[in-house]
């Protein structure tokens, strides 16, 4: 079984752009595009290597569509719990 691609850098459309007509045309697309794809997918007659092909752009086209998606909230990273030692001072 193959692991699944990962996104390398997080990419999401702006507010702004989720809700651009462009946008909402192009996602309605991609979907029906999807829809059909996993239809041809369970094909029982289909080879490896076309499932394979298959699996691959039905991701692709999910990764796409996940475009629009709401970004994840941005969490701050956990402070230091105490100030830095100041080592130059304790060992002039």
């Amino acid at each position: 079984m193959s692991v699944p691609v990962k996104r390398i850098v997080d990419f999401y459309l702006a507010k702004e752009e989720r809700t651009s007509t462009v946008w909402l045309n192009l996602k309605d697309r991609l979907e029906k595009k999807l829809v059909s794809l996993r239809k041809q997918n369970d094909n029982p007659n289909l080879t490896d290597v076309e499932t394979a092909t298959l699996r691959g752009h039905i991701e692709c086209l999910k990764e796409v569509i996940s475009l629009g998606d709401e970004p994840p909230a941005m969490v701050a990273a956990p402070a230091r719990p105490a100030p830095r030692r100041d080592y130059g001072a304790q060992y002039g």
